[in-house]
């Protein structure tokens, strides 16, 4: 039944971008479960789920994931940061909530994952909070869409959406200056324009092998500036304050001589 079930949901549908296995999967279903997948749905990633397209559970809701923040873990059932080492590929997914507040209206419904009278969108400082501490650390950011129980969305939510997405493509759509690919052994090189100002870095790994840097430095003018270890899709590094110079160079360090960085950007959003 649970077979035929999802056949019917994966195929009446067109193509899927993520199926929820929400808490996992029945003991004893994994292979069929993951055959049926890619049958049916090859594309999709499978949150918590078997095969190869798994990711994981980032281990918390608050759209806040710790650094450092890890693509590679025991499993696609193992919540929370991944290991480096991990003997999976399976990014991890951050779920929030685009409201906040208390619902109070006459037939409250799960909470802020469901449109509720009385509750009201997060401000646009906390969206871009979550965004800088999912996708900038690493991880899926996944944010809910809000239909009311009418089945039509409240023109202050549209509002504070389009605001969202206005304000990433404002700070991330044109850099300051930006370098890639850059292979094993090599350092990205950065010339900064003459007169320029930056305030944060996004470095971006090539995963097609996997994520497989450990670490990295920047350095501006050869002094040292910040390091970390995690970077795989994307880490967005948040300066203090606006910063100039004439170059920027980023190393970093593989135990595998695949690794690279596909792209190493700076920007300036203040």
């Amino acid at each position: 039944m649970l077979l035929a079930n999802l056949r019917q949901l994966w195929s009446d549908y067109g193509d899927l971008a993520e199926v929820w296995f929400d808490g996992g999967f029945p003991p004893g279903t994994a292979e069929p479960l993951a055959s049926l997948l890619e049958e049916l749905q090859p594309n999709a990633v499978a949150f918590q789920g078997p095969g190869p397209n798994g990711i994981r559970y980032a281990g918390t809701e608050s759209g806040h994931v710790a650094y450092p923040f890890w693509s590679t873990a025991a499993s696609s059932t193992a919540k929370g940061a991944g290991t480096p080492d991990g003997a999976v590929f399976a990014p991890g997914e951050a779920d929030t909530c685009f409201q906040t507040g208390t619902g109070n209206g006459p037939h409250p419904y799960g909470g802020c994952w469901f449109y509720n009278h009385g509750m009201v969108p997060k401000s646009l400082s906390e969206l871009v909070g979550h965004y800088h501490d999912s996708v900038g650390r690493n991880a899926f950011s996944l944010l809910d869409w809000t239909p009311t129980q009418d089945g039509d969305m409240h023109p202050e939510h549209l509002q504070r959406y389009e605001e969202y997405g206005d304000w990433l493509q404002g700070c991330y759509s044109v850099p300051v200056v930006s370098v890639g690919p850059v292979v094993a052994g090599e350092a990205a090189l950065l010339s900064l324009p003459e007169g320029s100002q930056f305030d944060r870095l996004v470095i971006q790994e090539d995963l097609s092998k996997g994520e497989l840097v450990h670490s990295y430095k920047v350095a501006l003018d050869g002094t040292d500036l910040t390091s970390g270890s995690s970077v795989g899709h994307k880490r967005i590094i948040l300066l203090n304050g606006t910063m100039s110079g004439q170059e920027l160079s980023v190393s970093f360090s593989s135990e595998s001589n695949s690794a690279a960085l596909a792209h190493v950007a700076a920007f300036n959003c203040s």
